[in-house]
């Protein structure tokens, strides 16, 4: 009775958030302007607003910010093998593994480690990132990447492991970009800047003149 319950409010969530109906949303706090695509599933994580997720992938323990873009086939937070107990067999670490047993009293999601992607992250299809990474604002991680360690704001970074391939923009840029945290501003104001400015400098000069930020 309590699994049918979960699965109709599994399901009403979804339709009144208007995600796929196959998405499986557990424990999570998801901004009503965001959109998964089906058979994705998300644990424990938090996503903000204007932020989505494609099709097949699983997102565990993350905190994700505003207008990121993740790609399809994605495995974001999800808990390694234990390598120095006396087997890597998930049976031993928690009762939710393909046996449905726990040998021991241990739980893996106690301690592993939260994921935090900044805003307006792009990570394309097929990426890996491991427990604990930290993304920052802007950064693009290319597709197929297994991603191991930190990645700086509004740098591309691609391959196994992941390694910077380059930086979005200059230095000046990303200072500015940085420091304005344009994705604050009212969305609103985002919208009317944007019709007319894409440019990084000229919209956020345009955005301080008319906007209000929201700490």
């Amino acid at each position: 009775m309590r699994k049918l319950y979960w699965l109709v409010a599994l399901v009403l969530n979804n339709i009144i958030r208007k995600n796929s109906l196959s998405a499986i949303i557990f424990k999570s706090n998801l901004s009503k302007k965001t959109k998964i695509s089906k058979k994705t599933k998300i644990y424990f994580s938090n996503i903000e607003e204007y932020s989505y997720v494609g099709e097949y992938s699983k997102i565990l323990n993350c905190k994700i910010g505003k207008f990121c873009s993740i790609g399809s086939r994605c495995e974001i937070g999800v808990p390694n093998h234990i390598t120095n107990k006396i087997s890597t067999s998930p049976v031993f670490f928690g009762e939710k593994n393909i046996f449905k047993e726990n040998f021991s009293n241990y739980e893996v999601f106690s301690y592993e480690k939260e994921v935090i992607i900044g805003n307006d992250v792009w990570i394309g299809t097929n990426v890996l990132i491991k427990p604990g990474v930290i993304i920052g604002d802007g950064a693009i991680i290319g597709m197929g990447s297994i991603v191991t360690h930190d990645v700086q704001p509004y740098t591309i970074v691609a391959g196994n492991p992941a390694k910077k391939i380059k930086s979005r923009f200059n230095d000046f840029e990303v200072t500015r970009l940085q420091k304005s945290k344009w994705f604050n501003y009212p969305i609103n104001d985002i919208k009317k800047v944007a019709k007319e400015y894409l440019d990084p400098i000229d919209f956020i000069d345009k955005l301080e003149e008319i906007g209000e930020y929201e700490k």
